[in-house]
């Protein structure tokens, strides 16, 4: 309850500006910081340790505000026409770059919002701490994978634009239309199956911490079985149900014992 009256009156201004992204990012933080309370109410800091990444795990899904991904994407679109068009030029194709258009022999090649990787970098983000926290990476070891997988999502996407620029060269413009969206879940596919590689490669280096993990997994697995609030319920429970059984057991052992004693005779 307290939570859907929190959250109504950003409803109210969601409705009436859909597209305005501070509104989403202020809506998804306080659903990940309700839903970690709750987490924290029912099993304490163990439950809390351990569902903290998947609940927050939902902001990456969370369009970046514009003062953060306009500065990127128009430098990605630069970039990737430079690169692109310098690199028909160099397999013999002459290729004109003015501004994020790509001029060739048949048409031109515009490199847009959704060409300039801004997407694929999102995806290569997400992708990085999802097999990071998969693998039970130390902190540096996340950082490095996802260093990679951005690396590859750039890279990827620079052969992307090659590619289309030197298809519409030699096939024309139309051509582009029917292999944009393959050599679009393409980057998708290679960022996925690279970091995933990466991923494989630094788990293997670390074989000594394996024996630590799994004590720690066993530790986390028993105190999310039983966490803390609900040990210490069960424990008073067990003492209060426990109370008459022992007294009525001492009290059957000392009369058993008083009957098998000898009984000394008065003098």
């Amino acid at each position: 309850m307290f939570a859907l009256v929190l959250l109504l009156p950003l409803r109210v201004f969601e409705i009436g500006n859909p597209d305005w992204r501070p509104l989403r990012w202020i809506h998804a933080v306080v659903v990940v910081t309700i839903t970690l309370l709750a987490v924290w109410a029912i099993g304490g800091v163990p439950w809390l340790r351990h569902f903290a990444f998947p609940i927050a795990f939902i902001l990456v899904a969370v369009p970046w505000v514009s003062p953060i991904e306009a500065p990127i994407v128009q430098g990605l679109m630069r970039l990737v026409a430079a690169v692109a068009a310098e690199a028909v030029n160099l397999c013999g194709i002459p290729a004109q770059l003015e501004g994020n258009l790509i001029r060739v022999s048949r048409g031109r090649v515009g490199v847009s919002e959704a060409c300039s990787g801004v997407r694929a970098l999102q995806t290569a983000l997400m992708i990085g701490l999802l097999f990071g926290e998969l693998k039970r990476f130390t902190v540096a070891r996340r950082a490095a994978l996802v260093a990679v997988a951005i690396a590859l999502s750039v890279v990827a996407n620079f052969f992307r634009t090659f590619f289309l620029v030197l298809l519409a060269a030699r096939h024309g413009v139309s051509a582009v239309d029917r292999w944009h969206d393959f050599a679009g879940y393409s980057i998708v596919a290679l960022v996925f199956v690279g970091t995933m590689t990466t991923a494989a490669l630094l788990s293997g280096r670390q074989k000594s911490e394996v024996r630590d993990q799994k004590e720690e997994m066993k530790h986390r697995i028993w105190s999310l079985a039983c966490p803390p609030k609900l040990r210490r319920r069960r424990v008073t429970s067990i003492n209060i149900c426990d109370r008459p059984v022992n007294g009525s057991w001492n009290r059957r052992i000392n009369s058993d014992y008083e009957d098998k004693a000898p009984r000394r005779k008065p003098n």
